[in-house]
């Protein structure tokens, strides 16, 4: 809008094309037309989101409940006779059943075995093996201890179709200098838990 002046007082003149708007037909037409291009893509998107939710993916939802690890204990680990002349040594036992000693007499007395575990589950299920890393025989004062245990399930165990599976454990005993005579003993936990 310009501005000027007659008889003193200011006079309004129009400008064209102050609206913003294109002079001449044509140019209200073609905004015109703009607005209902806009309008148009407005309801194909809105007619798209809505055609989107209303879609069922029929997704459920689900769980197993596996049947509980339980074992039981066919054998104890037992080392044998040791001679008392001679112990300052070794005696390894392992899960195959052969025992072999270092630096230790063995003698006749009580065989050798292995512990000897059988559990089952669920079929073709994965699970761990928990071994402790060493023990002690009592009276602590003998000078024996169990390090090194292990079993021969395999670094992966799995329960077999059936759902059943035996495994072995051994370890090695570590005897001191001089022994005193009788059975020395001590309690392990061997823990089976799903993998």
């Amino acid at each position: 809008m310009e501005t000027g002046r007659m008889d003193g007082l200011p006079v309004a003149r129009r400008g064209v094309g102050r609206t913003g708007v294109l002079p001449g037909p044509r140019g209200r037409h073609t905004v015109r037309a703009f607005g209902r291009t806009v309008l148009a893509l407005l309801l194909v998107f809105g007619l798209g989101s809505s055609a989107a939710s209303a879609a069922d993916s029929g997704t459920t939802a689900s769980a197993a409940v596996l049947a509980p690890l339980s074992f039981e204990k066919s054998s104890n680990l037992t080392f044998g006779a040791l001679d008392p002349s001679h112990v300052r040594g070794t005696v390894a036992l392992r899960t195959d059943g052969l025992r072999w000693a270092s630096w230790v007499d063995l003698s006749r007395g009580p065989n050798a075995a292995v512990a000897a575990f059988t559990l089952s589950g669920a079929p073709n299920v994965a699970f761990a093996i928990t071994l402790p890393k060493s023990i002690v025989l009592t009276p602590g004062d003998a000078g024996l201890q169990v390090t090194d245990f292990t079993h021969n399930a395999g670094l992966s165990p799995v329960l077999d179709p059936a759902g059943a599976r035996r495994f072995e454990v051994g370890a090695i005993l570590r005897a001191g200098p001089s022994l005193a005579q009788g059975s020395h003993l001590a309690a392990f936990n061997v823990t089976v838990s799903l993998d």
